[in-house]
């Protein structure tokens, strides 16, 4: 999914720090994003098995298997038994209707892009502002990258 070698790549990124380390866990698209962050939710399940599942079980498809509340089937991802599974569909129902699709709305977009900001040691106000004046321009066809260079090239301005 990655392309071809020496390829640029563009990846989406959740930071997990802890005091004995500074993790990146990186993906490909942002329903796989949203829905790691969500098994990463559920207790008893960190970082790692929230991994070894979406390694094991396509984002989409898991979704679907945890609103049919398949327990056997998402009990086959490696590490997941069947009282994990069990305890996913418990405290994700209710959940999952976000990640859905694939498609995100303009607050999604708005809200990644301040996140961003924030991560690069911008103050929140500035960053709200260059995501609210970027919204405004907003077309279908732009992206988090698009819309973070643009707020970036207005912060560069101020």
């Amino acid at each position: 999914a990655l392309g071809e070698v020496g390829e640029q790549v563009g990846l989406l990124v959740h930071t997990v720090v802890r005091e004995d380390a500074f993790d990146l866990y990186g993906f490909v698209s942002e329903i796989e994003r949203r829905m790691f962050e969500l098994l990463i939710s559920v207790s008893r399940i960190g970082p790692r098995l929230a991994r070894n599942i979406l390694s094991g079980i396509e984002a989409e498809r898991l979704n679907q298997l945890l609103q049919q509340e398949n327990a056997a089937m998402i009990s086959s991802a490696p590490g997941v038994g069947t009282k994990t599974a069990e305890r996913m569909i418990v405290e994700l129902r209710g959940k999952l209707p976000k990640v859905q699709s694939e498609e995100l709305d303009s607050s999604d977009l708005n809200q990644d892009v301040i996140s961003a900001l924030l991560n690069l040691g911008y103050r929140r106000k500035e960053a709200e502002a260059a995501a609210a004046r970027v919204s405004e321009n907003l077309d279908p066809d732009d992206g988090i990258e698009q819309l973070l260079r643009s707020a970036l090239k207005l912060l560069s301005k101020a």
